[in-house]
């Protein structure tokens, strides 16, 4: 089974809530086959951009492999975070609360997780800041 491999890194500026921002690379078997740096994803905490930054790059993984005629359930799917919140939740501690804030993160964790069962199988690592600072700048 093939290897799909995403490190993605979400932040905001100047402060956090802030202008929210997100990076990520794909790797198919260790070979590097898409990188976007800070894409501007609007207002909000880095929690959030974690995530969007992370649906957006499961969106060009399943929409590339649908192009060109793979089944997406023939990879095996791996994540690479230095958010816990993200980390658990994907490993399903992804409980809803009552709070607006909460249900957002519910919201996004569930379509995170969406994109991410279409795979053969999901295993998800944390690494530390410094890795993504080195890989994305940020």
């Amino acid at each position: 089974m093939q290897t799909i491999e995403i490190h993605f890194d979400g932040g905001c500026r100047p402060t956090n809530p802030g202008n929210k921002y997100g990076s990520y690379e794909v790797l198919l078997d260790g070979v590097s086959v898409k990188t976007l740096s800070e894409i501007p994803l609007g207002w909000g905490t880095n929690n959030e951009a974690e995530f969007e930054i992370l649906i957006v790059a499961l969106e060009w993984t399943v929409m590339s492999l649908q192009d060109f005629g793979y089944p997406c359930s023939a990879y095996r799917m791996e994540l690479f975070t230095d958010s816990t919140i993200v980390r658990n939740r994907l490993n399903g501690r992804n409980r809803t609360r009552k709070s607006e804030p909460q249900q957002r993160m519910f919201e996004r964790a569930k379509a995170a997780t969406d994109f991410i069962s279409r795979f053969g199988n999901m295993m998800i690592h944390w690494n530390s800041r410094e890795c993504n600072v080195a890989r994305f700048g940020h």
